[in-house]
């Protein structure tokens, strides 16, 4: 077997909405909690020539935004608050008692400074410098729609190309060459229905090899219902609820261990559903079973205001026992090799294909 580790990125248009809660503080806080950081982490394992393939998908929508001359101004507005934020929590602490909390401003501080200083290095273009570890052979970069519609729901197959056509030409534009991967708008996929093309024909029309789908797709599960039917809080994919069979009766006959072609054997432009794994998917999305359950989990609601620092030890939203008999930690084993995470992890997707019936390169 072949380990695949896919981070799929998406945000919605924020530039120019204001900045709280729903504006450009929502993309600074994305690129400061997770795009930063990544590429310093990649960085680092690069100067040690440590090896580290990865597949990461940037939708057109966010990396136009990432792109955009007014996201850097945002940032360094976004970092200088952050400083002023640092510089103000002591005697807010003081006056709450909660001086125990000062080493966590410390660790703000430097951690930002730190981000901010990388964030220069790089000319303050996030978009290029993950071009260049792509160009230099360290991950592989895949697409999206162009605005990330929901291809199955648009009325017209010329929407449909229209999206693809356009969420390529994009990526050609802001990465440098055409995306052999797509990771289709809420991985939402329908066949081929009297005239109209299935989803993989029209990926294949516009020059995509593969294309990523969740396990419940594949396994040939029941619906899972609308939100009206399903209970708040429950989770709507790759989920076993004992109130609503997630199963077929029969057989799987379906593995989400493998790579499906789903194009017709004929066919020039060969398809190919790679198969989110649901065991780590869950870990990662689920409040039930995965590690955002746990309190100690750094959410977003533990931001202390005034200042937006994550310091706030009183909220417990989420507090739950962990069982870690329901939590995975070995994901799948391969002959010799054993690809395992334990909670907490970073990881936001993985998939894992059968050898020799995958695309070109996956990562």
């Amino acid at each position: 077997m072949d380990f695949v580790l896919t981070l799929h990125s998406h945000l919605p248009y924020v530039l120019h909405h204001g900045r709280w809660p729903h504006g450009s503080d929502w993309l600074c806080e994305a690129a400061l909690d997770t795009y930063l950081p990544l590429l310093e982490v990649l960085q680092a394992l690069d100067a040690q020539r440590v090896p580290a393939p990865l597949t990461i998908g940037f939708t057109p929508v966010l990396a136009n935004q990432l792109a955009n001359p007014s996201f850097t101004t945002e940032l360094e507005a976004f970092f200088d608050q952050r400083a002023t934020a640092c510089a103000e929590a002591p005697a807010g602490l003081a006056e709450t008692g909660d001086t125990a909390l000062l080493p966590l401003v410390e660790f703000w501080k430097a951690r930002f400074a730190r981000l901010r200083n990388l964030f220069h290095s790089i000319d303050c273009d996030i978009v290029s410098a993950f071009r260049r570890l792509q160009d230099e052979g360290r991950l592989e970069i895949i697409g999206s729609a162009a605005t990330h519609g929901y291809l199955p729901l648009l009325a017209r197959d010329e929407s449909i190309r229209l999206q693809l056509a356009v969420g390529r030409s994009e990526h050609r534009r802001l990465f440098g060459r055409d995306p052999a991967g797509c990771w289709v708008p809420e991985c939402a996929y329908r066949p081929r229905a009297g005239p109209r093309p299935g989803i993989e024909e029209q990926l294949g029309a516009a020059g995509f090899r593969y294309f990523f789908t969740d396990a419940h797709l594949a396994q040939a599960g029941d619906a899972l219902g609308s939100y009206g039917e399903v209970p708040l809080g429950a989770e709507r994919f790759d989920a076993e609820r004992p109130e609503m069979r997630a199963k077929p009766e029969g057989p799987i006959v379906r593995s989400p261990y493998q790579a499906y072609r789903v194009t017709q054997a004929r066919s020039r432009r060969p398809v190919a559903a790679l198969v989110r794994d649901p065991r780590s998917s869950m870990q990662v999305w689920s409040r039930h079973l995965g590690y955002p359950g746990d309190g100690s989990y750094l959410e977003f609601h533990k931001i202390r205001w005034p200042g937006g620092l994550k310091l706030s030890a009183r909220v417990r939203l989420g507090l739950r026992s962990w069982s870690h008999r329901s939590i995975p930690s070995c994901l799948v084993t391969g002959g010799s090799r054993v690809w395992t995470f334990s909670p907490p992890c970073t990881v936001s997707y993985a998939t894992i294909p059968a050898s020799g019936r995958r695309p070109r390169r996956g990562t």
